[in-house]
Formats: structure tokens, C-alpha cells, sequence
């Protein structure tokens, strides 16, 4: 019966897969040490679940599903701007509302994918008064500059949109000027020109400063 009983042991000895032990005293087989690698994930940051302190394969599932979240569940906070170097503001205190709206918005704008929308619309009537001005000033105008001060027109008419939000203070930053940031394509790359106060332009001086800041 003894040696029934030996024999078994040696059995489950050997049935028993071999883990590899560092100088640093972690314990995981070979198949987990080429997947740690496979994938660069320190052994020392794992927790072992396994027996006698081994770091298992779920060990390393378990890690990389946490990492994965943990990158994923906070909203990165917009920092601190102090607007009232570019012009006058007005700081107004956010409602419980507008708070919890607030951060909803913000993730939805960061998790849910954009969707931009076309149209088409007629601008014979534009295009006819930007050839009377060229004519006018003997200078080429922009189209350009019609969309731009067009978009100053409806941000003194809907100030909220020309607004930001500072969420540590949680406060709404109403802003008195309209600096216009357009995208323009240069030899040198993509660069966004910043119109200072451009709703106290023309239409002329827009273009100028397009052309100018281009």
C-alpha cells in the first residue's frame, strides 16, 4: 500500500507543470513567461493567484483587462484657461443642470463617433457682391471671408456658443471677443491663423488678414 502511495506522488510531481523562479522571486511557467513577453508586461506588476504564489495566464488576462479599463475610465479634464488675457469675460456660476449636462456631453464628445453634415446651397447672390467689392477695392476678397464674418454674426447673436467652460471651477467663461481660428493649407503644412477680434472687421479686412496671417 506504500508504495501505491509513493507511486501516486511521483505521479502528480511529474503531472505537475514546472515553474521557472528569477532572482526577483516570481514564480510562472514558461508558457507565462513568452506571453509576458509577447505582450511586454512586467511580471513584477501581476498578481499570482496561482498555488505557492504562481503568476497563472488569467493572472495575465486579469492584468491586461484592468490596464485597458483603467485607460479608458476617466475623462481627461480640459486645463485651466485664463480667457481674460485675450479680452474681457464674464464668469457665470454652472446650475446643478448645466453640470451633470456638462460632463455627459464631454464624454459622449470623447466615446461616440462624429458625424459631419453637407449640404448644398446656391451663392450666386455672394459671389456677386464679393465681385462688386474686388472691383470696389481693386483687391481680391475672399470667400472665405464671407463664411467667417457670416459665423461672427451668429456668435454675438448665440453668445453661449463663443463661450467655454472651466471645469474646476464650474463656471460658464462668457467671452466679449471673437478671435476666428481658420485652417489654412501652406507649402509648410496645415496651420490655424488666429483673427483677433473679428467681429469688429469688415468683410475687406477678414480677407486681408486671411491673406496676411497666410
Amino acid at each position: 500500500v506504500e508504495e501505491i502511495i509513493e507511486e501516486k506522488k511521483v505521479e502528480e510531481i511529474i503531472k505537475e507543470p514546472k515553474y521557472e523562479s528569477s532572482a526577483s522571486g516570481i514564480y510562472a511557467g514558461p508558457a507565462v513567461r513568452k506571453l509576458a513577453r509577447e505582450f511586454g508586461i512586467d511580471l513584477n506588476k501581476v498578481i499570482a493567484t496561482g498555488p505557492r504564489n504562481r503568476i497563472l495566464k488569467e493572472d495575465l488576462h486579469k492584468f491586461v483587462k484592468s490596464k485597458l479599463e483603467g485607460s479608458s475610465a476617466g475623462i481627461p479634464m480640459m486645463p485651466s484657461i485664463d480667457f481674460s488675457e485675450f479680452g474681457n469675460v464674464e464668469e457665470i456660476d454652472l446650475t446643478k443642470f448645466q453640470k451633470t449636462s456638462a460632463l455627459n456631453l464631454q464624454q459622449s464628445w470623447i466615446t461616440i463617433p462624429h458625424v459631419t453634415q453637407h449640404d448644398e446651397a446656391s451663392i450666386d447672390a455672394l459671389l456677386t457682391v464679393r465681385k462688386s467689392l474686388t472691383k470696389k477695392h481693386k483687391v481680391k476678397v475672399s470667400p472665405l471671408a464671407f463664411f467667417a464674418k457670416g459665423i461672427c454674426k451668429l456668435l454675438e447673436e448665440f453668445p453661449l456658443f463663443n463661450s467655454s467652460i472651466d471645469m474646476n471651477t464650474m463656471k460658464i467663461i462668457k467671452k466679449d471677443f471673437i478671435n476666428l481660428g481658420i485652417a489654412v493649407d501652406t507649402p509648410q503644412g496645415l496651420i490655424v491663423p488666429n483673427i483677433k477680434s473679428a467681429n469688429k472687421m469688415s468683410i475687406r479686412e477678414i480677407s486681408d488678414e486671411i491673406v496676411r496671417l497666410a
